[in-house]
């Protein structure tokens, strides 16, 4: 297949496509750097093993769709190197591999006690973690627009969190659990079943979007937070739509790398507006910027 499709990582030199690092004679994989659909991890390079895979090897790899990892695979850090793959489907484990495993393109620990990673394309609407798992690891439920209840058995003892899965309606989170991270950014959320055991503490603090506001000089009366906008063309498309219709202040987030082609998308949705740009808020290199979309691009 053609390169721009697929990636056959195995085939390939290893450091055109990840920043390499050789550890202790072992390979720590990171920053993926292709737009490859497919992505094969070899069990060895130069004769040495491909042990590890860093946080952020494929952070915001909007284009791979499917990932296989050898048996050689000892460690994937748990700060989700998936989390923001928005196109991700499946993920697939060698059955040497006697770390990991997957299960309908979902990973998990060989032991099945640990939730790694539930792919953000994965498109069942309705899914029952399995029994046995115990972790579900942090990002592990992370961007996924189509699920829309997530049954969780007793016997899981941690939640990490559940963060950005934007058609979770419901979930059950057993009495067994006895830590939780808390949902961010789930607006579609309405039926929450919690147990016993699980204490909610409200924490007052620094909240940056308020931040943002009150210093803009924009009015303050209303305003619609949408966090981040979905990477997903489509969707994106839809949040603008949604956002037009709007009459109030619109406050946003997004990381510094995409701000250039979040500010062109909205000159295209939304015309030539008057934006506020803050960053870096109550820290020593706090900035505002108060200008047009053009004069900014």
């Amino acid at each position: 297949k053609e390169e721009n499709l697929t990636l056959y990582a195995k085939w390939k030199p290893l450091e055109e496509v990840f920043e390499l690092f050789l550890i202790n004679g072992e390979y720590r994989l990171d920053r993926f750097k292709n737009n490859a659909k497919t992505v094969i991890i070899p069990s060895t390079y130069k004769g040495l093993p491909v042990r590890k895979i860093y946080t952020s090897a494929f952070f915001e790899c909007d284009m791979m769709e499917e990932i296989y990892l050898s048996s050689s695979i000892t460690s994937i850090f748990k700060r989700g190197p998936f989390s923001g793959c928005s196109s991700l489907k499946r993920i697939f484990v060698d059955e040497g591999n006697l770390n990991f495993k997957s299960v309908d393109g979902v990973l998990y620990s060989k032991d099945g006690k640990a939730l790694t990673c539930y792919p953000a394309a994965k498109t069942e609407k309705v899914f029952d973690v399995p029994q046995g798992v115990e972790i579900i690891h942090e990002y592990a439920f992370w961007n996924n627009p189509y699920i829309t209840s997530i049954n969780i058995p007793d016997g899981v003892k941690e939640v990490y969190d559940i963060s950005r899965c934007t058609a979770l309606e419901s979930i059950t989170l057993p009495n067994s659990v006895t830590k939780f991270g808390g949902f961010h950014s789930c607006i579609a959320l309405k039926n929450v079943t919690l147990s016993n055991n699980i204490e909610i503490i409200p924490i007052p603090g620094a909240c940056a979007l308020i931040n943002a506001l009150i210093c803009s000089g924009m009015d303050t009366k209303e305003f619609a937070f949408y966090g981040f906008l979905p990477l997903n063309k489509k969707l994106r498309k839809n949040k603008f739509e949604e956002i037009k219709k709007e009459n109030k202040t619109i406050i946003i987030y997004e990381a510094p790398h995409k701000i250039n082609n979040t500010l062109k998308d909205i000159l295209d949705e939304l015309g030539d507006v008057n934006i506020v740009i803050a960053r870096e808020l109550t820290k020593i290199h706090e900035e505002f910027i108060r200008k047009n979309i053009d004069e900014i691009l």
